[in-house]
């Protein structure tokens, strides 16, 4: 959503219209901070107008924050009774250019609007806002999400699945992982592997089931001596990919006091919840 070039029946405060003093003015001070999954969205609001002002106080209007995405058809209007608005946007909805416009809207019917800060020309008019007018408006500067190419939830370059041979192949055996590799080995029995080849298009099945104990366990093991690893392929490529993202791996992610299966989760984006649906497709 963009504002433009629209005429309204009624004063608005903006830099497009003349419709209020040269003194008045809706000034947007933004502090947006982009995460591995997120982008944190924050708007502090600076409204110089008595006029506005006081029918903010009254709760007569209200600070809103309009978010969207073209891409995605991602749509959300944010509203705060203060001159500040934040939100923790999650990157999986929106790709691309997301749009932004700040305005002061009127909670309910306002009548006899005081005109002593609007241009001459209104002086002897009687101003009233219905519910739902925009009182002041800003377009924001657009954020621009590119999303990458090769993403680490669905990036098999990093891990290879091996069978274990000259075994009984009815016997069913614990996964094991070996990490001194380029990538990183899962072993499995047999039938465990016959299975994998049989739902290898079911990536995020194999994630939940395969990979998801493997990065546990690489976090718990290449937590402490991560240097250990930088020549394997696979330690590069997720440094990459972190990265890029403007996180540092060894020490942001691998020394985070947290338990490893959540770290292993934001890695893989919640590979269970997206497995479970794939089940339910393959059902249906």
């Amino acid at each position: 959503m963009e504002i433009k070039n629209r005429l309204f029946p009624y004063p608005v405060l903006c830099g497009e219209t003349d419709d209020y003093n040269e003194s008045s003015e809706f000034i947007l001070e933004p502090h947006i901070k982009e995460t591995l999954h997120e982008l944190l969205l924050e708007y502090d609001y600076l409204v110089k107008c008595n006029s506005l002002e006081k029918v903010l106080r009254k709760g007569e209007a209200e600070y809103v924050l309009h978010i969207e995405c073209s891409t995605t058809c991602f749509r959300i209007a944010l509203k705060s009774p203060v001159p500040h608005i934040e939100y923790r946007l999650p990157k999986s909805r929106v790709s691309g250019e997301i749009s932004l416009v700040a305005m002061i809207v009127a909670k309910k019917d306002i009548h006899q609007y005081p005109p002593s800060e609007l241009n001459e020309d209104y002086a002897e008019e009687i101003i009233s806002f219905k519910k739902g007018s925009i009182l002041a408006y800003q377009n924001l500067p657009s954020v621009y999400l590119s999303k990458k190419t090769e993403e680490l939830a669905n990036n098999e370059s990093f891990f290879t699945v091996i069978k274990q041979t000259g075994l009984d192949p009815n016997e069913i055996r614990p996964l094991t992982f070996n990490l001194h590799s380029d990538k990183i080995q899962v072993m499995v029995d047999e039938k465990t592997y016959e299975a994998f080849v049989r739902y290898q298009h079911s990536k995020s099945i194999a994630m939940a089931m395969l990979v998801l104990p493997a990065l546990v366990f690489m976090v718990t093991e290449v937590g402490e001596n991560p240097d250990s690893y930088l020549r394997y392929q696979w330690y590069q490529r997720i440094d990459k990919y972190y990265h890029s993202h403007g996180i540092d791996f060894a020490n942001e992610v691998l020394r985070r006091d947290d338990n490893p299966v959540n770290i292993a989760q934001e890695m893989l984006q919640n590979p269970v919840s997206k497995a479970y649906r794939e089940l339910y497709a393959l059902e249906g």
